[in-house]
């Protein structure tokens, strides 16, 4: 079998990054999810300046929580996009909501005017999600015999298109960036960061009663960055969120500034 056969398989696995980042800071990061009060934890870290990452048990399906709200607000201004005429200033508000305060009716309203669920999961498959799957309703209700799932290396993603202004489009792109700027939970990665640090943060969280996420763009302080923390089965919230305030401010300091 060829070396390159090997690192083929090692890379579909998860077990070897495409391009790791520094060793000290993934055996640091490895090391915090070790001590992590959670009994699953999946984190995807990209460098945007190096190209660099740190992928842990990032292609490990957990239930997504909010976190498919993302590319519901990416297929929305898809649709509003190619019928202009169906951007009202409501539907606006309706997806600010969503992405900065994860308002779930709103959420549940969209995902009808965009098509329903099969056309969210068509809209991350064609753009290469195929783990991140919109299974019921965000309100109660519904058939949840499937939890709406996704990954922390697709989020991550998700979050780099975004990042590059990709999305959709670049205005697209812009919406989102913004309206994830103004989030209302920033008690995780955000509160991570150092008060004297000059950056910029757009965030979007996810928390069940089994799970509790966070993915963040971070730029500014000579770091460009995007982290993505999925766990589950946290001992408590707050001890989640601590976890999450730790690791962040372990990857900023980690992460040297250029």
């Amino acid at each position: 079998m060829s070396r390159a056969w090997i690192l083929l398989m090692a890379l579909a696995l998860g077990a070897v990054p495409a391009q790791s980042a520094e060793p000290s800071l993934e055996a640091a990061i490895r090391a915090a999810i070790q001590r992590a009060p959670a009994r699953r934890v999946a984190v995807y870290l990209e460098d945007r300046v190096s190209g660099k990452t740190v992928a842990v048990d990032a292609d490990r399906v957990f239930a997504s929580a909010s976190l498919m709200k993302i590319p519901i607000a990416a297929l929305t201004l898809q649709k509003w996009e190619r019928t202009p005429a169906l951007r009202t200033a409501r539907r606006e508000k309706m997806l600010r909501r969503m992405l900065n305060a994860s308002n779930n009716r709103d959420a549940d309203a969209l995902v009808k005017h965009v098509g329903g669920r099969r056309a969210v999961n068509l809209f991350c498959d064609r753009h290469g999600w195929p783990r991140s799957e919109l299974h019921h309703p965000s309100m109660p209700g519904g058939d949840r015999r499937y939890k709406n799932s996704t990954t922390a290396r697709e989020i991550g993603e998700m979050l780099g298109r975004i990042d590059d202004r990709k999305l959709v489009s670049r205005a697209a792109s812009e919406t989102m960036w913004r309206a994830m700027q103004r989030g209302k939970y920033v008690q995780r990665i955000p509160a991570g960061l150092p008060e004297e640090a000059q950056v910029t943060v757009a965030n979007k969280t996810g928390t069940m009663r089994f799970v509790l996420h966070d993915a963040a763009i971070i730029r500014g302080a000579g770091r460009h960055y995007i982290l993505v923390i999925l766990t589950y089965r946290y001992r408590s919230e707050a001890a989640g969120e601590a976890f999450c305030r730790r690791l962040s401010r372990l990857v900023y300091q980690g992460l040297k500034p250029r």
